[in-house]
């Protein structure tokens, strides 16, 4: 999915694409825009992936591979950023039963 398509952004498609009847696809979004707000857009939007189009192909096919089986990825310049600004946090530890 790119995020900048003609008459309806990527976020948006990736959004009512992942809300439609049926099991949802699995979405990996691939653009040439490497700004943050797009990368937690896509993943608020419920991408599996967010990776940069400057990547050599063999990289891109393999986040395909990766978010097809299952898991995420994100390009490493985007998540250290995230990480840095903390707009990633990490689960909330298990409350213990009584």
């Amino acid at each position: 999915m790119d995020v900048r398509m003609p008459r309806r952004n990527g976020i948006e498609a990736t959004r009512q694409l992942l809300a439609g009847p049926g099991t949802p696809p699995k979405v990996v979004v691939i653009t040439t825009f490497e700004n943050d707000g797009y990368v937690t857009a896509a993943l608020g939007a419920g991408a599996s992936g967010f990776v940069l189009k400057r990547l050599p192909v063999r990289q891109i096919a393999e986040a395909v591979r990766v978010v097809a089986a299952g898991e995420a990825i994100l390009f490493p310049a985007a998540l250290r950023r995230m990480v840095a600004a903390r707009r990633w946090a990490p689960p909330r530890r298990c409350r213990r039963q009584r």
